[in-house]
């Protein structure tokens, strides 16, 4: 299954931060920049940037937490 949650940042050098665990399996985790051509533009038709490189982390065996800038 995949989840992702789309956050809308304003000001710049805001930090994100995270926390999670899973129950059995690890899991992939990435963070995205959505750059849209037109304002009124809809979030699928954005360009997406990576901005935080796609790690597996074994979740199921001890607690994530990390933060980006």
């Amino acid at each position: 299954s995949k989840l992702e949650i789309n956050l809308t940042i304003d000001k710049p050098n805001t930090t994100i931060s995270w926390e999670y665990k899973t129950i059995d399996y690890d899991i992939g985790f990435s963070i995205f920049q959505l750059i849209k051509k037109n304002k009124d533009d809809d979030i699928k038709n954005a360009e997406r940037k990576e901005v935080y490189p796609f790690v597996r982390l074994n979740a199921h065996l001890e607690t994530v937490q990390d933060q980006f800038v």
